[in-house]
């Protein structure tokens, strides 16, 4: 059976997710969907011809990767050229259940889906451990990355960027179908740029390099030249993205205090909104974050996004989110990713944070809006060729690796609660947080701290935040429970040490 953090996963999965499962189908088009399913279906044991009504547990079971046994969900490589049989694949129309043109699948047309959504799923085979030299790492399942801790490996708790893809990932990389992405000839990116794009109930995706640049190009999209944007003065936009939007797209701008849960207040908003005054820039943009990383890692309900978003739009704002780690949002609140993202104009999402793929971002919108996104990726260089082998990686982690982010926020929790008890360590949390923990030490400098810990541990943290007194420690893929322990007993020993000298 599951172990019982692995089965929580499932259940905020299921909430989070949902129906959204179809985006397996809708991301791929015409016989290529039916050849992907009849091959996944074939390869992880499910008989060719077998008929939906008998299979429908072993269905759930698979899509929902418990049981998963190959590295390739079948959307490319020698497979999905060679099995076509779509017994499995029935399909029927939902209304608003798929993106236009794409079929939903066969459980929204036989009622299935509430079934589906709550099963059981066991998983019989315990995943082999791997090993790294750079990280100890936290999957107990074989639909995450598997386990690549070493009893002698560095606990990097420095940022979420720090994953590695693991051997499914790369395998999934190596066998990419691709094409040229600039002409708008790759097959795999075109289903991930859909399938983020569905998931967040866009129109249109488009893959980029950064998150830096997905919302650069927002701002450019969004705003012409001489144009301000209302912000956060704590949002990773002003504060880490090297005042691009001044600097490249002649766009300044406003800060507005962040709240203590993250988000604006409606009244600054409306304050922060320029007069229609020949003297002032015209306010054009609004942008918003979830989570939001410096108040705690935040994150944002629905509904206060939807207040946040209502305030922007009735002052004839655009709003962009900065969702680069949306997908933890989502976890951490037990809702969909699009639920908060429902009144944005467009959103920025990132594959290499938390979800552990090696590079890239999606940002979405409307189709009109990609169009511009598209132009402005080009001309800011972000325009790449064959980069199926990026998207292949970004897909897998958005389908399987999303499961376990409840595992990073546990994780962080213990992190908290552990360094919290410990004598000259303030270490405080909210319900809100996800997977960051941010604490100040007393009694030592908060570098030496951290120095401290690397040099005679082996535990990595992040220091300079808020005036250099404040320590970040994020946990993510690569972190396992054993990790946050040795974590927590590194910094006793550290404060120990400078308490005897």
């Amino acid at each position: 059976m599951l172990n019982p953090s692995r089965s929580k996963s499932l259940q905020i999965y299921n909430t989070a997710l949902g129906a959204d499962w179809d985006v397996i189908y809708a991301s791929m088009r015409g016989q290529a969907m039916r050849t992907m399913l009849a091959s996944t279906l074939v390869a992880r044991g499910v008989p060719k011809g077998t008929a939906p009504r008998a299979s429908r547990r072993r269905f759930a079971s698979l899509l929902l990767g418990a049981e998963r046994r190959h590295p390739s969900h079948g959307s490319s490589g020698s497979n999905s050229s060679k099995l076509t049989d779509s017994s499995n694949a029935e399909s029927g129309g939902v209304a608003g259940a798929s993106p236009a043109g794409m079929p939903a699948p066969w459980w929204h047309q036989k009622g299935q889906l509430r079934q589906l959504t709550t099963v059981t799923v066991t998983n019989h085979e315990a995943p082999a451990k791997r090993s790294s030299s750079s990280s100890s790492s936290s999957s107990s399942d074989s639909t995450a990355c598997a386990s690549r801790a070493t009893p002698t490996a560095a606990v990097d708790l420095r940022s979420d960027t720090m994953t590695k893809p693991c051997k499914r990932l790369r395998a999934a990389m190596a066998g990419a179908e691709v094409g040229d992405d600039v002409f708008g000839e790759d097959p795999t990116v075109a289903r991930l740029e859909d399938c983020v794009a569905y998931l967040l109930g866009k129109e249109k995706g488009l893959l980029v390099p950064s998150g830096t640049m997905g919302n650069l190009i927002a701002v450019g999209a969004h705003c012409r030249r001489g144009d301000e944007l209302i912000l956060g003065d704590k949002s990773h936009i002003f504060q880490y993205e090297g005042a691009g939007a001044s600097a490249l797209m002649g766009v300044s701008y406003h800060t507005v205090r962040n709240a203590e849960d993250g988000g604006l207040e409606v009244a600054d908003i409306e304050t922060a909104v320029r007069g229609d005054d020949p003297h002032y820039p015209r306010s054009s943009l609004l942008c918003l974050e979830n989570t939001q990383n410096l108040c705690g890692a935040r994150a944002i309900a629905p509904a206060r996004m939807a207040e946040m978003c209502a305030a922007g739009r009735h002052a004839g704002l655009k709003v962009h989110v900065d969702g680069a780690r949306l997908w933890n949002a989502a976890v951490s609140l037990e809702v969909r990713p699009s639920e908060l993202v429902s009144d944005a104009d467009s959103v920025s999402v990132c594959l290499s944070k938390g979800l552990g793929a090696p590079v890239g971002s999606v940002l979405v919108g409307s189709e009109q809006f990609i169009y511009e996104a598209r132009r402005l990726r080009k001309s800011l260089g972000g325009g790449m060729r064959q980069s199926g082998v990026i998207a292949a990686a970004g897909l897998e982690a958005v389908v399987n690796n999303y499961v376990r982010l409840s595992e990073d926020h546990d994780n962080a929790a213990a992190l908290a609660n552990g360094l919290g008890a410990l004598r000259g360590i303030s270490a405080e949390r909210s319900p809100a947080d996800t997977n960051a923990v941010y604490f100040q030490v007393t009694g030592m400098d908060a570098q030496a701290f951290v120095d401290a810990l690397e040099r005679d541990h082996g535990v990595l943290m992040g220091s300079g935040y808020f005036g250099g007194s404040t320590i970040r420690a994020m946990t993510h893929l690569d972190v396992n429970r054993e990790g946050v322990e040795r974590a927590i007993e590194a910094s006793r020993a550290v404060l120990a040490d400078a308490t005897a000298s």
